[in-house]
């Protein structure tokens, strides 16, 4: 008999831990970090005295939660989502979206001067990459579209039942259903659901979008929005989060009449010529480059920036630093505009988008904030249900979970 049991993450947007246990099978989905209630006992100069006292606070996963299993699998590479590898206490395998992208962020967490030099995994946690498809034989990985590049759904046939879990992911995607198919190697989760027509028990689904009140955008109005704000402005800089594959390429679709430069340390490392099929290839900042990148390297001293147009693309936490730069390279910050992109809420990655916005505002740049959320909207919800036709719904990683049940059953 499947019995599933959502730890952590059903009251909370972050931290998601959920068990299956089926007989001899007991795996898990995710291996979350609550950043709530991380921001509510450290900050700047209070930081965490080590793993175990993080267990003890709630904001990553009790050790009992372990006992027994063999397999866990990550849904994508979010903090929120792979959590703390150090906190897994005993020997399993964990399952990671991308090897080499897990790997490098492993790298960059043991030299880390913060509490990030805690999370790399003890040498007994063996790590395996995910690929789209069958994962034994009860178990299959389906590419989900998300503000973090690849992403997984988990669809597991089990003695009894068969329960899908969501991870997190949104239904309109900045890609056509090719565009998609060729990224991830498989087609998106309701085309795979309508085209096999899966039966599914248990759905446990993300609703991090239910009860915000925010106004949504969706990726096709997004992307309108952003080639307007990349037409009127001779230098725009647009944040990302560096493994929002599809959002990076969105911006550089939208500013195929300039010329796109990645200036980012960290950026670079992810991302491969592959990723923009079809597309003018954007070029690294030789300033910024890190190691060897797939991509070509250009310096930003070779752009007359008051007679051709550039779109410069960098991460939440270099934007400052780069402008600082700007400013001493004698670049007027009174002809940029900044396209800052708000993908998730705060509490996911503890990104503090007032205090970014804040330092525009006293720089005296024009900024606009693009929200176009990683995650599915509650209007699709409906669409999400008549695909999926569960018998049961188990909201999770939401503030909101029992509008989420309401809107399912309506």
């Amino acid at each position: 008999m499947v019995k599933v049991q959502v730890l952590s993450g059903m009251n909370s947007i972050g931290g998601n831990f959920v068990r299956i246990e089926d007989g001899n099978t007991k795996i898990a989905f995710d291996n979350g970090m609550r950043f709530d209630l991380f921001k509510r006992f450290y900050s700047g100069f209070i930081s965490p005295s080590g793993v175990g006292e993080l267990r003890e606070l709630g904001i990553v996963p009790r050790e009992e939660w372990y006992e027994e299993l063999s397999d866990l699998y990550v849904s994508h590479l979010h903090m929120d989502h792979i959590g703390l590898p150090s906190n897994i206490p005993v020997e399993l395998t964990l399952h990671v979206p991308s090897l080499d992208i897990y790997n490098q962020m492993e790298e960059r967490w043991s030299k880390s001067p913060t509490w990030l030099s805690l999370a790399p995994r003890k040498y007994f946690v063996k790590v395996e990459e995910i690929r789209a498809g069958k994962l034994g034989d009860n178990l299959e990985a389906i590419p989900v579209s998300h503000s973090a590049f690849p992403a997984y759904a988990f669809l597991y046939h089990g003695s009894d039942e068969t329960v899908l879990y969501t991870g997190d992911f949104r239904l309109t995607s900045f890609l056509s259903e090719e565009e998609f198919e060729s990224l991830c190697g498989a087609p998106s989760l309701l085309r795979y659901l309508e085209d096999e027509g899966m039966r599914v028990d248990k759905l446990v689904v993300e609703g991090t979008n239910f009860g915000v009140g925010k106004v949504p955008l969706l990726a096709d109005e997004g992307f309108k929005l952003m080639e307007r704000i990349v037409g009127s402005s001779q230098l725009t800089i647009a944040t990302s989060h560096y493994l929002d594959v599809e959002f990076l390429r969105a911006v550089v679709r939208a500013a195929q009449a300039s010329s796109v430069l990645i200036a980012s340390k960290v950026m670079p490392q992810f991302l491969r010529r592959d990723m923009f099929a079809e597309l003018e290839e954007p070029l690294v900042a030789e300033e910024y480059v890190k190691g060897v990148p797939d991509l070509d390297i250009a310096s930003i001293y070779d752009y007359e920036l008051s007679s051709e147009r550039l779109v410069i693309i960098t991460s939440y936490y270099e934007l400052i630093d780069l402008v600082r730069n700007l400013r001493e390279w004698s670049v007027s910050l009174s002809d940029m505009t900044v396209m800052l992109s708000e993908p998730e809420p705060r509490q996911e990655e503890s990104v503090d988008y007032e205090a970014l916005l804040r330092w525009m505002d006293i720089l005296g740049i024009l900024t606009y904030r693009v929200r176009v959320s990683g995650h599915y909207y509650p209007f699709e919800l409906t669409k999400l249900i008549s695909t999926v036709k569960p018998k049961q719904v188990i909201p999770i990683h939401t503030q909101h979970p029992r509008l989420v049940l309401t809107l399912a059953r309506a």
